[in-house]
């Protein structure tokens, strides 16, 4: 309806969505009680905050690692390794 757009209308609105489990959040803040200004800094931290977070909850989930390009002296298998796909999506 008209009204339900104009509500939305005044929202600050920003989503995150669990690709592999189907679902989307959606959070808002209200322009009338903060100020567009202000809505727009508000939620830009939110994000930030909810970004940062999730990004240190991923790393908690993996150990440390380093990758190693050259091959081992005592193990032929490893003379000819690619690691270009890792590279690639790392950096």
């Amino acid at each position: 309806s008209c009204g339900t757009f104009v509500k939305f209308a005044s929202l600050k609105i920003f989503k995150i969505s669990l690709f592999t489990q189907g679902p989307c959040y959606y959070f808002g803040l209200s322009v009338d009680e903060l100020g567009d200004s202000e809505a727009e800094e508000e939620r830009s931290r939110w994000i930030l905050d909810i970004s940062h977070a999730m990004r240190l909850v991923t790393q908690s989930l993996f150990p440390s690692f380093r990758i190693r390009c050259d091959p081992l002296p005592h193990c032929p298998t490893t003379f000819n390794r690619l690691m270009a796909g890792y590279l690639v999506h790392a950096h």
